[in-house]
């Protein structure tokens, strides 16, 4: 299954800084923005299996450090299935130095910050990562390996190669 994915973003940095998409470990995307404000969109294709889980990975990084910089992800489609982009795993590049030298109080503020609801704003270099799954159909969803979703009652984003399949494998 080929699946069309769209991602806009806005990305902002007083230094030179690189944002790679990564799905399931195959780089998709790599391009090094000048230090400014860029609005992009940015279109390609991949390849899924069928009821299998999958990874998209936004990395983004800098050689060097500063404080003004931010990535917005505001809109994430795959296969014309919008993506929750509230529904991630967030991995801030913090240096350490930088870290120890702040007190309990300002430590506790910044991981609010950081590791609260960020609102699809991150305002540290690092990682982003998406899970969703993928399938042919409806089927797909009854078939695949995401026993542990159901059991832990967890929501999984699929994406469906055919949204108006509702048939199901007992039909």
């Amino acid at each position: 299954m080929i699946f069309p994915h769209t991602l806009e973003f806005e990305i902002s940095s007083g230094i030179a800084s690189t944002l790679s998409v990564s799905i399931n470990n195959t780089e998709c995307f790599c391009k090094t923005f000048d230090p400014g404000l860029h609005k992009e969109s940015l279109s390609f294709e991949y390849e899924y299996e069928d009821g299998e889980e999958n990874n998209l990975i936004l990395n983004w990084y800098a050689n060097g450090d500063t404080a003004a910089k931010h990535l917005i992800v505001k809109k994430l489609t795959i296969n014309d299935t919008i993506i929750n982009t509230l529904n991630c795993v967030y991995e801030p590049q913090i240096h350490q130095d930088w870290w120890d030298s702040l007190s309990d109080k300002e430590r506790k503020t910044y991981e609010h910050v950081i590791y609260g609801n960020a609102n699809s704003h991150y305002g540290w270099f690092g990682k982003v990562y998406y899970t969703y799954y993928t399938g042919k159909n409806v089927a797909s969803t009854y078939t695949s390996n995401n026993q542990l979703d159901r059991l832990m009652n967890r929501k999984t984003e699929w994406v469906l190669e055919n949204k108006n399949d509702a048939e199901v494998p007992w039909r």
